[in-house]
């Protein structure tokens, strides 16, 4: 079940996404449609890891610094939304930022896989 409307959105993926994704190409059905399982999982790696910067910080967290790395790369707004899953706040003309498009700016923020993967 989706949040919104505009929760539903073509992500292409780059750095480290895109090398998991290389070798784990069916992904990972444990956690289809169990969102709070694997926040659960997530959490408690990033937390017993010292990766949060405080207690109120969750992998939730991470897409405020998502959004933060588009803007500070200077992203188009209406790029930034859609990746974002927000709602555009203009008139509907077409689909919106292509693919490509999207991969673009997300390469200017992604993280590189170690040379091993």
């Amino acid at each position: 079940m989706l949040k919104t409307d505009h929760s539903l959105r073509d992500i292409p993926l780059v750095g480290c996404a895109l090398a998991v994704m290389k070798l784990h190409p069916k992904g990972f059905p444990r956690y289809l449609d169990k969102a709070d399982s694997l926040s659960a999982l997530v959490n408690k790696f990033l937390d017993n890891a010292n990766l949060l910067p405080t207690d109120d910080h969750s992998l939730y967290s991470l897409r405020h610094t998502y959004e933060d790395r588009l803007t500070a790369v200077e992203a188009p707004e209406k790029v930034v939304a859609m990746l974002m899953g927000h709602k555009w706040h203009r008139p509907k003309y077409r689909s919106g930022p292509t693919l490509e498009q999207k991969q673009f700016w997300l390469k200017k923020i992604a993280f590189k896989p170690p040379a091993h993967l």
